[in-house]
C-alpha cells in the first residue's frame, strides 16, 4: 500500500485535512476509494494495472509522466516504481482549496501527460527525503502547492485561464471550450492566436507543459466524462458528438486512452454507483 502520508498544513498551522503526499514502494497498489489519485512518475518508466469490472488493465508510464485518476476510482496497482510520487486528496480538501482559485473541486481524468510543475514539485519532495530521512519539512507546503496546481490546471474549470497566463494562449483556450463540438486543427487555433502554426505550437506547450492536440483531446475526453456523470446523462453516440468527435471509435480510444476504461463501462460504473447510493439511503 501507499507509503507514509504527509497532511498538508494551511498558514494558521492547522492540518488541512484530505490532502496527502508519499514515494510509492517498487510494487505497491491503492485501493477503490473515493479520493483522488495523482501519481507522478520522476523515475524509470514502470507498470501501471487498473481495476475495470473484474479485469485488471496494463498500462505503462513513461519517466516525467503525469496520471490523474479522479474519485470516485477503481483499484490501481503498479511495480518497478523508484521515483513514484503519489499525491491524494480528498473531494472535500480540493474543493476548499477550489474556492480560493475560482475554480470548481472536481478534477479531470487525465491518463498520461507531461507537467513540469507537478515533475519539479514531485523531485524536490524526494530530494528532501534523501537529505534528511523524511520529507525535509517540506511535505505539508509541497501536498498544498501540488493540490492547488491540479485545481487550477486539471480541475472542471480548468479552462478557465489563470489571470497570469499568456494572452496569447488564453485566447486559443477561450475558443477550444466554446467549440469543443467542432473539428479543432493547429491551424485554427494559431489562426486564433495570430500566430504562424509553428510559433502557435512552441509557444502553448512552452506555457501549458503538452502540445495544442493533447490539449484538446485532455478537454474533449473531460468534457465527455462529466457529461456522463449527468443524471439522467445523453446516450453514449450523442456524447460523442457533443464533444467533438467524428465517430464512436475515436471517442472510445480516446477516453480509454485518458481514463483507463472505455465510455460504456465507465457509464456503467456511474449507475453502478447511483444505485448503491439509493439503497444506503
Amino acid at each position: 500500500m501507499l507509503g507514509r502520508a504527509q497532511e498538508s498544513q494551511d498558514e494558521s498551522g492547522h492540518l488541512d485535512a484530505g490532502i496527502a503526499i508519499a514515494r510509492t514502494t517498487r510494487a505497491s497498489s491503492a485501493g477503490w476509494s473515493d479520493a483522488h489519485l495523482v501519481l507522478v512518475n520522476t523515475g524509470a518508466a514502470l507498470s501501471l494495472w487498473e481495476r475495470d469490472g473484474r479485469r485488471w488493465r496494463s498500462r505503462r508510464l513513461a519517466r516525467g509522466e503525469v496520471s490523474i485518476l479522479p474519485a470516485p476510482r477503481s483499484a490501481v496497482r503498479w511495480q518497478g516504481a523508484q521515483g513514484l510520487v503519489a499525491i491524494t486528496a480528498t473531494p472535500a480538501a480540493l474543493r476548499r482549496l477550489a474556492v480560493d482559485a475560482g475554480r470548481a473541486g472536481g478534477l479531470a481524468p487525465v491518463r498520461r501527460t507531461r507537467d513540469p510543475i507537478l515533475l519539479g514539485l514531485a523531485r524536490v519532495f524526494l530530494l528532501g527525503e534523501e537529505e534528511s530521512g523524511d520529507d525535509g519539512g517540506y511535505g505539508a507546503a509541497l501536498g498544498r502547492a501540488m493540490a492547488l496546481h491540479l485545481v487550477r490546471r486539471y480541475g472542471a474549470a480548468a479552462a478557465t485561464p489563470r489571470a497570469d497566463l499568456d494572452p496569447v494562449i488564453r485566447r486559443a483556450l477561450d475558443y477550444v471550450e466554446a467549440n469543443l463540438s467542432r473539428s479543432l486543427r493547429l491551424a485554427d487555433l494559431a489562426r486564433v492566436a495570430v500566430l504562424s502554426p509553428y510559433h502557435f505550437a512552441r509557444r502553448f506547450k512552452a506555457a501549458l507543459g503538452v502540445t495544442p492536440h493533447e490539449w484538446v483531446m485532455q478537454r474533449r475526453v473531460a468534457r465527455a466524462a462529466h457529461l456522463l456523470e449527468g443524471t439522467p446523462g445523453p446516450s453514449l453516440a450523442h456524447v460523442a458528438v457533443l464533444v467533438g468527435f467524428a465517430d464512436q471509435s475515436h471517442f472510445t480510444r480516446q477516453f480509454r486512452r485518458h481514463v483507463g476504461t472505455t465510455p460504456r463501462r465507465f457509464l456503467a460504473a456511474r449507475v453502478a454507483r447511483a444505485r448503491d447510493a439509493e439503497a444506503t439511503a
